[in-house]
């Protein structure tokens, strides 16, 4: 049969119960049993073939509804319980069955009855059942872990002698039983963990039977039980002593209420109310709690009732109070009665819970009562009565009155919700739904506190019995088991300790601690061995030896601790000292005791020996006897932690001079609070738990002498020393002995303890303890013969002593120990903080080795963004030059980037350092600023809106960058928000400080990405890559590799790492638990590099820069020819320190370019495409950057020069005799070319990859040869190679090849001597037949009219690279040119810009390029290029300092204007018809002619005016020229006159031009209409004396550069010649037959075919009927070439005379009598003869005779240079 219980929701927490355990103990022997409590689990419906209910009055209604549920189903139901005893008659209308009074003894019955199908309506004992017989509680059936569990509930009797007119129980349990131990016993067996509790309702009534109950639960040492009484029956001292003994608690009373006549008129006479106060007291003196309970509604309560019972409970410290409205229950006589008098104010069931009022009083109102009940309520559990009854609650021990605390406030969370209830009176409970809203612990699962309080309870108990197990007998076992306590309390001890630093520091466990602790219990177990087999004369001896061997372990493994962690040191060393010294009083004592007890004694007891006092006495746990010690020691801690600040603050200020005595005096007062006030704690916790325990200190402890100063100090300490030290070694009878040993001893301890925490061995405790033996023995021996003022001298002597000897411990430990303190502040301040981002600004000199204070500071702005634990980005914002610099760290990989420069580090492998690394990093920076400086703490102040602890630090040696220094720091998080280092008053030296600051941030992921542009040139460092030995590493590098002589104490080298980029670098590392160092060394390059960018400072003797970053630091310098960088953690002075300690070997070159002395070098180029193949050049250079260099091959250049002085700038042309000197150009300053330099190299980095090829020699020097490939084959850059020389990184080669691999230009030097002085001046005297142009950069600039009115366009570069700009235009003084200057620091450019008349540039003697789809020449000259082109009518010629491919693409990006004009080249006019008008000199009327040009060159030119030369024509068909007098029937055919080539056409212009600019000052006078096109005029002055040297103006067609019109003038303003275009226009078709003539048959043709070989001139001359004429003076380079002979039959020849792009051609014939026709040209004078002179286009002719030969000169030089010519034939 299948029988389930079922228990009603209750009105109480779910505590365990122990009804349904009983019924059901009763029934398991005949049916399956089990239990439904629906107070913790849900009801359940499920068919089964009995259910029993036990129910009170307020839930019977449930359990009603439940049973027709049941019954319907055809299940049978039965209830019993006190309502049903009473109500039975009531119950069977809804039960089958009905229980009435006990269930022992019916089970069977009733099961039996089951099994039948008929259930006897009801159930009732003829007798109460026999206790002894009843079976055990079935707790096992109740659902586990679902109670509240700080119970566990067991039935000592049964029943009430007492008949209260309220209480219900007398009906359930109507005789009163005890049960007897043996079944008490039993059922305590089941027990497993909470308070005992006695669920009798008066467990005192039989007092005989509750002593032999409390020898039982002392004997069973349960650890606390309560119950309930009635509070007369406690009125037994002798019983309450036991009840206190066994452990009882806490005991229920019921009072119900303080007025006599209330008591008596509900049958409680037997409560005394007068006899209250005093059996109160006396409870709670034995340690027992009172609980009392109230019921309010009482006959013969008066309404003061409330407040008088809330004092009463108030002043007799009542622990808890219950209270109860009065309800009688139905069926009572009582509940009868008041239903015959009309009193019953309910009739529904549910409202009889205790809550309502269900009975009119007598003498009150419902109302009145309802309100003094809450009024009672909130009086009585409010904080401040709580605390006022727990001071007089009476003598109870910590843990008591820590249980008085909380189940004061979990009561009155309790009665509020009942107080609640009170107000419900008008809507009673609805069942079970309304009871969980109410009370939380019905139904659905635990509360929290609950479950947590059930966890506690279940940990309290497993420690009670693990306390309370009694040792096995002494022997192997039981030591065995000691042991292993002494092993488990080390770990406790230390291991908890290296648990808390091991988040500071990587504790190399487990096998070193592992070993210490193996070592630690073998000299525990010899010890113990020892002490056992040695004679009891000789145990003092061994017990110290023993001591001694178990102390060294244990100390090393607190040594093991970090340095940082001193006061752990401190702490940890003293405890383990302590522990070893109990652990070893263990051993000895062969004791008994619980494993608990013991590890407490090892941890915890204030004493060194393991005695009987050690058993707690509960009698003699008097809570105010010990208060005073309580409170003394309280305060003596606070006063020690009052004292610590000041004492830091003492230390910070007062580190030198006198005031170390008064810091030294602080810490012994420290000491001496924090040591006693921790004894007495102890001591005070262990007398209130109820043990005895002697005073920790005498009442005097600075005794009247040394003597009475140690029996007073440390009382156990001093019992432990003379019971194991001085007795055993002799005591009074060898005194002097024992008592130095005794202090020896001590000394020994505190050589330990200092030595542990400062980490080094200290003698001074041992010192300063023999001292005061010998103290003590010398008063000793002078008290015997003196013993007043012996006694005080001794005292005086003893304090000096000591003062002397405690000086001596300085203040290592403790600084240490304040440093560590600081660290672990400052870490676990800055875990706190999960995000910040900010903006902070940094101020620092600029100018190195200036006065201090004076010149400029640069000024930075950086944003900052942090993300916990090690995530940062620093980004710089201003200056703009400097903004978009960054640096990222993601906690694996550190990455910097300078888009200036375009360079990317990136670091990989760098972990971040764990917080015990930072707590060390820490530590050791606060005590090395400790050392070098005097601090002072200035209080508070508010920086960017955060308060900040403001400190002041000055410096106290000398020491290089050793300034004083400010710091404000966060207060919350300790962060510096701002920073000052002065190395003067006027100004910071550097300056930091946080402009804004935002907390706790969200933090975009992808600000801390180490994704550096791909553009950049990127350095990758791989820390996790194996390192290469130093030997080896050096054979791969080109330069010396230096090591740091001075390294901190600790750090060493760890590895060194080869570069990753294809340059020779190298990366030292050097580390020590989280500091470290990373020293980068790469060739320095000639130190054309600043070694970086920061405050200038020196190292050693170099110029050095030093960056600050927070928290590390960056040195760069140069040693050598070795560049480093120096990164690291250390103090800023420290990394300094170890730089200067880097020194280059002797025998290394200093490496520096700017050093040199000056050089002179001989260089060979090779340029393959230039006009000049192959030249050499001689360069010489000073120390102060005067230069010199000079062309000595090939010949036609020799001579070519560049000088500069350091102001002035000369170049010299000889060949074409002409010069530049240009005034003003300022030598660049070292830091110029330095960053010149520094833009150059990054360009090549940038542009290029760039790889080391090996060493080399080159010019007999040794060399560094590199190979640099384009990044961007499509960017236009060709490779090349350099050749570097190794010490000053001069270029003593270069290669550049083209795109197919062949050689675009070369340079090798030949020859080089270094730190030369300079042979010749550079300056240069010109010539005085040199035309020498003066520019002067200092004159102003041009203004805006002033550019408008050239002739021509001014251009500008639309790309300007390196930061370059257009500083000012200047135009030359000398002729229409004008020099564009761009510059920036020592980086400059110069276009000079002229009027370009068509084709490419002059420039012959560079390299062919093409600039933007343009003809153009670049020149490389060392140090500068020169790009020469054109750009619509502008001629431009490009010099600069910059890469040559920066040059190209600055040429390139200058373009035309949109509005502009392009110049087309007059080569390229096409076909033109124009008419044009002449006048010269002397001519009556003006000659009109009408010239007409093909597209192919042909030319026509034909007289229109006047008509006496009408039809005069010259025609040229491209190889044929025609000439046709008309009058005259004559012409004249000359064949095989090839054009000339473009090339030498521009350049018979070029040297056209030259000759101008050496014979004319040429001005632009603006622009005119003529022909109705737009003209420029120029005017040309003479600036020498010659032949026709005339003033002349031309007038130029913009679009074409045709000549419109031409004016020449003599020195009388007198016209020379005149020409202009009256009309012109484009021919769109060309007409051949134009350019065609046929002579008539009568003409007289004179035909000559140039292409006939010459022939000797005595041979012509035989044939000639004149005299041959040659001229004498012919320009330079050109020369007779050869002389024909016409093919016609008169006697003519011609001369043809060329050189270079210069042709001649004199005619000669026989004179005819009179002089040439004037009218045909303009008239001249040829040495003497008259003669006219014609202009045609692009050259001129002159005829004139000589003598019997008329001669006819025609060429294309300018025409003063071609009548200077005719003027110098002579006959041959």
């Amino acid at each position: 049969m299948k029988i389930r219980l079922m228990d009603m929701p209750l009105a109480v927490p779910r505590y365990r119960q122990v009804r349904l355990p009983t019924v059901a103990a009763e029934l398991a022997p005949y049916a399956e049993v089990s239990i439904n409590d629906e107070n913790v689990e849900p009801v359940d419906l499920s068919p089964t073939d009995l259910v029993g209910f036990t129910a009170q009055p307020y839930n019977v209604g449930r359990a009603i509804r439940l049973a027709r549920h049941f019954r319907a189903q055809g299940v049978k139901t039965i209830i019993g319980g006190p309502h049903a005893t009473t109500m039975r008659d009531t119950l069977l209308a809804h039960f089958d069955a009905v229980v009435v009074g006990e269930v022992e003894g019916l089970g069977q019955r009733i099961v039996t009855d089951l099994e039948r199908g008929r259930l006897a309506g009801v159930y009732e004992n003829e007798r109460p059942p026999d206790l002894a017989g009843c079976h055990l509680p079935r707790r096992d059936l109740q659902r586990a872990g679902a109670y509240y569990t700080m119970n566990f509930p067991i039935e000592l009797s049964r029943g009430c002698p007492h008949r209260c007119s309220f209480c219900y129980g007398p009906y359930g349990f109507p005789t009163y039983r005890t049960r007897p131990l043996e079944r008490i016993e039993a059922d305590l067996d089941q027990w497993d963990h909470g308070y005992i509790e006695a669920v009798d309702m008066h467990f005192a009534a039989d007092r005989e039977h509750l002593l032999e109950v409390c020898e039982l639960l002392e004997r069973r040492r349960v650890w606390g039980w309560y119950g309930q009484a009635t509070i007369k029956s406690m009125d037994d001292p002798v019983l309450l002593e036991r009840m206190a003994r066994s452990g009882c608690k806490q005991v229920f009373v019921g009072m119900e209420s303080i007025e006599e006549a209330a008591l008596l008129a509900n049958n409680k006479g037997f409560n005394h109310v007068r006899e209250y106060r005093r059996i109160i007291r006396m409870v709670q003196d034995h340690g027992i709690f009172v609980h009392a309970g109230l019921m309010w509604g009482l006959d013969g309560a008066s309404p003061d009732c409330f407040d008088a019972t809330a004092r009463f409970c108030e002043e007799t410290g009542i622990y808890l109070a219950s209270t109860n409205m009065l309800t009688l229950f139905p069926g009572t006589p009582a509940h009868d009665r008041a239903e015959a008098e009309g009193r019953l104010l309910a009739t529904d069931l549910r409202d009889y819970d205790g809550a309502r009022i269900t009975i009119a009083p007598q003498g009150m109102s419902a109302e009145e009562i309802r309100a003094g009940a809450t009024r009672f309520m909130e009086r009585f559990y409010s904080n401040t009565s709580i605390f006022r009854r727990s001071l007089q609650a009476g003598n109870h021990n910590i843990a008591q009155l820590w249980g008085f605390w909380g189940m004061n406030l979990a009561y009155r969370s309790y009665f509020r919700r009942w107080t609640a209830r009170l107000d419900k009176a008008d809507s009673p409970w609805t069942g079970a739904d309304a009871m969980a809203a109410d009370f939380p612990w019905v139904g659905g699962p635990m509360p929290w506190y609950y479950a947590l309080s059930d966890k506690v309870g279940r940990l309290l108990t497993a420690g009670h019995k693990l306390w309370d197990r009694p040792a096995r007998p002494a022997g192997a076992a039981s030591t065995a088991l000691l042991l292993a306590a002494c092993v488990l309390a080390s770990l406790l001890v230390i291991a908890g300790v290296h648990g808390v630093a091991a988040l500071t520091w990587p504790v190399p466990f487990p096998g070193t601690i592992l070993g210490l602790w193996g070592y630690g219990v073998a000299c525990w177990i010899s010890a113990g061995l020892l002490d056992r087999l040695s004679r009891a004369e000789a145990r003092g001896p061994w017990s110290i030896a023993g001591l001694v061997a178990s102390t060294v372990p244990m100390l090393a493994a607190t040594a093991a601790l970090p340095e940082h962690a001193a006061g752990w040191r401190l702490l940890c060393a003293t405890g383990v000292l302590c522990f070893v010294i109990k652990a070893h009083s263990v051993l000895r004592s062969r004791t008994r005791e619980g494993s608990l007890r013991v590890l407490s004694f090892l941890l915890l007891w204030p004493g060194f020996e393991l005695t009987t006092a050690f058993r707690p006495d509960p009698t003699r746990a008097l809570l105010v006897r010990h208060y005073p010690m309580m409170a003394a020691g309280g305060a003596r801690l606070a006063a020690a932690a009052l004292l610590f600040p000041v004492l830091f603050w003492l230390t910070l200020q007062l580190q030198q001079g006198p005031g170390v005595g008064l810091v030294l005096l602080g810490r012994a007062l420290l000491v001496y609070l924090g040591l006693r006030g921790c004894l007495e704690w102890l001591t005070a916790y262990w007398r209130m738990v109820g043990c005895e325990l002697p005073d920790p200190f005498g009442r005097r402890p600075f005794g009247p002498s040394p003597t009475a100063l140690w029996r007073s100090w440390n009382v156990p300490y001093h019992r432990w020393l003379h019971e194991r030290v001085y007795l055993p070694l002799g005591g009074r009878e060898r005194q002097v002995r024992a008592t130095m040993a005794s202090f020896a001893v001590s000394g020994l301890a505190g050589v330990a303890v200092l030595s542990t925490t400062v980490g080094r061995l200290a003698w001074e405790p041992l010192a300063f303890f023999l001292a005061q033996g010998a103290l003590v023995v010398l008063e000793r021996h002078l008290a015997a013969r003196s013993p007043g003022p012996a006694r005080r001298r001794v005292l005086t002597l003893g304090l000096l002593t000591a003062l002397l000897l405690a000086a001596s411990l300085s203040t290592t430990g403790c600084t240490r120990m304040y440093a560590g303190m600081i660290s672990t502040k400052v870490v676990a301040d800055q875990r706190e903080l999960s995000s910040y981002r900010g903006v902070y600004v940094e101020r620092y000199p600029t100018v190195r080795d200036a006065a201090p204070g004076v010149g400029p500071r640069a000024e930075v702005l950086r944003e900052v963004i942090y993300e916990a634990p090690s995530r940062i980005r620093v980004e710089v914002l201003a200056p703009a030059e400097h903004a978009g610099e960054l640096i990222v760290y993601d906690g694996e990989t550190l990455c910097m980037h300078f888009p200036r420069e375009g360079i990317g580090l990136r670091i990989q492998g760098a972990e971040a350092p764990t917080p015990g690394q930072l707590r060390r990093m820490i530590t050791e920076d606060t005590l090395w600023s400790w050392k070098h400086y005097a601090h002072s703490y200035r209080g508070t102040e508010t920086v960017t809106g955060r308060e900040t602890g403001h400190w002041k630090a000055v410096p106290t040696r000398h020491q290089p960058l050793l300034f004083p220094y400010e710091a404000w720091t966060d207060l919350q998080y300790s962060l510096p928000l701002k920073v000052e280092i002065r190395d003067s008053p006027i100004q910071p030296w550097y300056a930091m400080e946080f402009t804004e600051l935002q907390i706790d941030v969200p933090v975009d992921p992808g600000a801390f990405s180490c994704d550096l542009p791909t553009e950049s040139w990127v350095l990758d460092w791989d820390l996790a890559r194996p390192g290469v030995p130093l030997d080896q590493l050096a054979q791969q590098l080109d330069f010396d590799l230096l090591l740091p002589e001075d390294l901190p104490l600790g750090l060493e080298l760890r590895r060194a790492l080869a570069g990753e980029s294809g340059a020779p670098m190298a990366q030292l590392l050097m580390d020590d638990d989280g500091r470290w160092l990373s020293l980068t060394e790469s060739h320095g390059f000639g130190r054309v590099l600043e070694p970086g960018a920061g405050i200038p400072i020196r190292v050693g003797d170099e110029a050095g820069s030093l960056t600050l970053m927070g928290s590390f630091s960056t040195v760069s310098w140069y040693a050598g020819n070795t560049a480093l960088t120096l990164i690291g953690n250390l103090p800023y002075q420290e990394m300094v320190r170890v730089a200067a300690s880097i020194e280059a070997p002797q025998s290394a070159e200093e490496g520096d370019i700017f050093a040199l002395e000056g050089y002179r070098s001989t260089v060979k180029e090779a340029c393959p495409a230039c006009a000049t193949p192959a030249l050499v050049r001689r360069v010489e250079v000073r120390a102060d950057g005067a230069m010199r260099v000079e062309i000595t091959d090939p010949p036609e250049r020799a001579g070519e020069t560049l000088a500069y002085d350091g102001e002035t700038l000369s170049m010299h042309w000889p060949q074409q005799r002409l010069g530049v000197r240009i005034r003003g150009a300022q030598a660049p300053t070292v830091e110029q070319l330095r960053e010149m330099a520094k833009q150059d190299g990054l360009w090549a980095l940038h542009h290029y990859d760039n790889s080391w090829q090996g060493r080399d020699e080159l010019a007999g020097r040794p060399v560094s040869h590199w190979r640099s490939t384009p990044t961007d084959p499509h960017a236009g850059h060709l490779p090349y190679q350099t050749w570097l020389d190794q010490r000053t990184a001069l270029p003593l080669g270069w290669e550049i090849r083209d795109q197919d691999g062949e050689l675009f230009y070369a340079t090798r030097t030949q020859e080089i001597e270094l730190d030369v002085a300079a042979a010749t001046d550079p300056t240069i005297a010109f010539p005085d037949d040199t035309r020498v142009y003066d520019w002067d950069l200092d004159a102003p600039g041009m203004t805006l009219e002033e550019q408008q009115a050239l002739g021509f366009d001014l251009l500008l570069p639309a790309e300007l690279p390196m930061e370059l700009a257009v500083n000012k235009v200047l135009q030359s003084p000398d002729l229409p040119v004008v020099n564009v200057l761009m510059g920036s620091g020592a980086r400059w450019l110069s276009m000079m810009e002229s009027r370009h008349w068509g084709g490419p540039p002059m420039n012959r003697f560079g390299i062919p390029i093409d600039v933007a789809g343009r003809p153009g020449n670049l020149e490389l000259s060392g140090s500068w290029s020169t790009v020469s082109w054109a750009v619509g009518n502008t001629a431009l010629t490009l010099i600069g300092n910059l890469p040559y491919q920066e040059m190209l693409v600055v040429a390139a990006s200058v373009q035309p204007a949109e509005d502009s004009w392009t110049a087309r080249d007059p080569l390229a006019m096409g076909a033109v018809r124009s008419r044009l008008v002449e006048r010269w000199a002397g001519s009556s009327r003006p000659v009109v002619r009408e010239l007409r040009t093909s597209a192919a060159g042909a030319v026509r030119v034909e007289v229109l005016e006047p008509a006496s030369r009408a039809g005069e024509l010259f025609l040229y068909d491209g190889e044929t020229i025609t000439l046709w007098w008309p009058r005259h029937l004559m012409g004249v055919r000359i064949r095989g006159m090839q054009p000339p080539d473009e090339a030498a056409l521009r350049a018979s212009w070029e040297q056209d031009a030259l000759w101008s600019l050496h014979s004319f000052d040429i001005t632009y006078e603006g622009v005119e209409t003529l022909a109705q096109r737009s003209a420029e005029r120029w005017r040309s002055t003479p600036t020498r004396q010659g032949p026709y040297l005339h003033r002349t103006q031309t007038w130029l067609d913009r679009t074409t550069a045709f000549p419109l019109a031409v004016e020449i003038r003599d020195e009388d303003d007198a016209l020379f010649y005149a020409m202009e275009v009256q009309q012109m226009e484009t021919v769109e078709v060309d007409d051949p037959s134009a350019f065609q003539h046929r002579f008539p048959r009568n003409a007289v043709v004179f035909d000559w075919d140039l292409r006939d070989p010459g022939q000797p001139l005595e041979e012509i001359q035989r044939s000639m009927n004149f005299g041959l004429r040659l001229p004498t003076a012919l320009p330079e380079g050109v020369e007779l070439t050869k002389t024909v002979r016409g093919r016609h039959a008169l006697p003519m020849a011609v001369s043809l005379m060329e050189g270079g792009q210069r042709w001649l051609s004199l005619t000669q014939a026989r004179a005819l009598p009179g002089a040439v026709d004037p009218n045909l040209g303009v008239p001249v004078e040829v040495a003497g003869q008259p003669g006219v002179l014609v202009f045609a286009g692009s050259f001129t002719s002159v005829s004139w005779n000589q003598g019997d030969a008329a001669l006819t000169l025609v060429g294309n030089l300018p025409y003063p240079q071609l009548l200077a010519v005719a003027a110098s034939v002579e006959p041959l």
